[in-house]
């Protein structure tokens, strides 16, 4: 019950940001309601016909399946393996394709994770076998390091059994991009707080920039659920993005792309302490042009372009 309250209160905020973003036309100029209605109910046409379906198909999905593998456990000592098997859906994802024939060993944690669902819609499915089986097929279960492997054909929002964790995906779902802590919305988070009365075209369709960024830099580099990191080989650091520096930054995503060749590839980067006598949480700004990525004990707390980096170059300049 828990799970389903913080998935929805995630996903109305994401929902909000979207209405948001259709505050404005292509020009950053304020739409007249009639229109910003027409085109709210293109987004709400969206999120109730397509994601609800499909958020209530995969539930169905997950719960379907974590019975299945639950016999799949009492059984085990008969029939201690199981197969992938092709999906029946009429458009197969290519990364689940690869996984078909694989045989796992019930009762390894990452074998365990590869079984289906592995993503939203996920129709694959899963047959249940023996040692008689792998001998007469020639076949052999995938050892841990290879299920290990296949999990990256995975969505990393589904790598868990649904006979452990038959949840709504949390960490890593979009939605909680949106909203870092479902337990912590609040009329600010909402944006109907404040003084303006004319929220600026980068607030409203900021997010939705910066978390099209942010999936494909999960692609390229690592991510763990809750954060993205990028490596300065420069200074032999990591400096981690996590989900609640994705909503700062959406306040100002112009320029959102150049975030990691700033911290790649940067042209200055400037250090210093909050508490010098006590060497206590070390501030960073990487400077790249006009971009600065600032940081706080490599955690990224803002990235944003500016006019003039000076008032950027604080304490001591590394390189």
């Amino acid at each position: 019950m828990l799970n389903v309250s913080q998935f929805s209160a995630a996903k109305s905020v994401a929902v909000n940001k979207l209405m948001k973003e259709q505050l404005f036309d292509e020009d950053g100029v304020r739409k007249g309601f009639s229109r910003f209605k027409a085109d709210c109910k293109g987004v709400t046409d969206i999120v109730n016909e397509v994601w609800f379906r499909t958020e209530y198909d995969t539930s169905v999905r997950m719960a379907v399946a974590g019975e299945q593998f639950r016999s799949y456990r009492d059984d085990k000592d008969i029939f201690p393996y199981w197969i992938y098997l092709e999906t029946t859906s009429a458009n197969p994802r290519e990364s689940h394709l690869e996984l078909v024939g694989n045989i796992y060993r019930i009762g390894d944690a990452e074998g365990d994770a590869v079984f289906p669902p592995g993503s939203w819609n996920c129709s694959c499915g899963s047959e249940q076998i023996d040692d008689q089986y792998l001998d007469e097929n020639n076949k052999s279960a995938r050892t841990n390091e290879e299920a290990e492997e296949d999990l990256q054909h995975i969505d990393p929002q589904f790598r868990t059994n649904p006979a452990d964790s038959a949840l709504l995906p949390k960490e890593g779902h979009s939605y909680f991009q949106a909203l870092p802590s479902a337990n912590d919305a609040n009329g600010e988070t909402f944006g109907i707080t404040g003084t303006t009365s004319k929220p600026s075209k980068l607030a409203a369709k900021g997010l939705h920039l910066v978390l099209q960024q942010a999936d494909a830099w999960k692609l390229k580099y690592h991510y763990d659920h809750n954060s993205i990191t990028f490596q300065s080989e420069k200074l032999l650091s990591n400096v981690v993005l996590t989900n609640h520096a994705i909503v700062t930054i959406s306040n100002h995503a112009n320029d959102v792309d150049k975030l990691p060749e700033t911290i790649e590839n940067f042209d200055e980067c400037w250090s210093r302490w909050t508490n010098v006598k006590e060497q206590k949480d070390v501030l960073r700004n990487y400077i790249k042009g006009n971009y600065v990525v600032s940081t706080k004990n490599g955690v990224i707390t803002d990235a944003i372009s500016v006019d003039n980096v000076n008032k950027y170059r604080l304490g001591c300049i590394l390189l």
